[in-house]
């Protein structure tokens, strides 16, 4: 179950014909981070690389790999968005399917 969970995310409507996927992708670099778009399906793939010589006195950050895909309706454009401490992209047309 933690699979299809992981990473978190939120998908918000921004008006009528636009929507941003927030995801929560704490611990990961840019590096570490692909988006793509093929026939209508938006993958983000996550691929943690583990840093040597780390001592976690406590580790509460994931640092498993992921695949999250997002299934898009024929008319949808996606838009890269802005790569903050979430990782977004915004679409044009209905809601992505998941």
């Amino acid at each position: 179950m933690g699979e299809e969970t992981y990473p978190p995310y939120n998908i918000e409507r921004l008006d009528e014909n636009r929507f941003q996927i927030s995801v929560a992708l704490a611990g990961f670099t840019r590096d570490e981070v692909a988006l793509t778009v093929e026939q209508n399906v938006l993958s983000l793939e996550g691929h943690k690389s583990e840093k040597e010589g780390k001592t976690f006195l406590h580790r509460g950050i994931s640092a498993r790999n992921f695949n999250r895909q997002f299934t898009l309706a024929d008319h949808v454009e996606v838009v890269p968005g802005s790569r903050t401490a979430c990782s977004s992209s915004t679409g044009s047309g209905r809601s992505p399917r998941r």
